[in-house]
């Protein structure tokens, strides 16, 4: 059985009360907009994805795995950039550790490969997206927990119907 997590595909509320923009920034309709919801609102940056599966907010860029990319959206001018990270994903997280300059993924494969267990890819790419690199592939479906103190290690769990089982850690340097 799948963990439950849909797919973003209508309103979703990414953060509220950001300093430039002062009320909220929210997805709707394949776009990112600002405001409260009512017929003033903003539209910031229309989006080219069909599906996005996950989405996280840090300062003015928008980080989202949608259509098998992960994408770094530039609220303040609009700018979209993109690298594939995998197709046939399942299930996604999203953990931003603006410290380190870095956004790591999960991306559960699910019935994308031949195996009775589904795996999860865990990645890291940098701000600048210039290296997106895998760091270790693991059974199960893997939801990110968040970084250590120095940053330099993920913390994991299984998630879904296979467990919550104890929790992973994942070197940054080496996977």
């Amino acid at each position: 059985m799948l963990p439950v997590r849909t797919p973003i595909t209508d309103s979703q509320v990414l953060q509220q009360a950001l300093p430039r923009y002062g009320t909220l920034v929210y997805l709707h309709d394949r776009a990112v907009w600002e405001g409260v919801g009512l017929g003033d609102d903003r539209r910031l940056v229309d989006l080219p994805f069909d599906e996005i599966e996950a989405a996280e907010l840090a300062d003015e860029r928008l980080w989202l795995l949608a259509d098998g990319q992960l994408a770094a959206v530039d609220l303040a001018s609009g700018q979209v950039r993109t690298t594939d990270v995998v197709t046939g994903a399942i299930v996604a997280d999203l953990l931003v550790m603006p410290e380190r300059q870095l956004v790591a993924y999960a991306v559960s494969l699910g019935d994308a490969r031949p195996a009775p267990v589904p795996s999860t890819l865990v990645g890291v790419c940098d701000f600048q997206m210039e290296q997106a690199r895998s760091l270790a592939e693991i059974q199960g479906w893997i939801g990110l927990l968040g970084a250590a103190p120095g940053g330099d290690v993920l913390y994991a769990t299984r998630t879904g119907s296979d467990g919550g089982g104890p929790i992973v850690t994942i070197d940054l340097v080496d996977g």
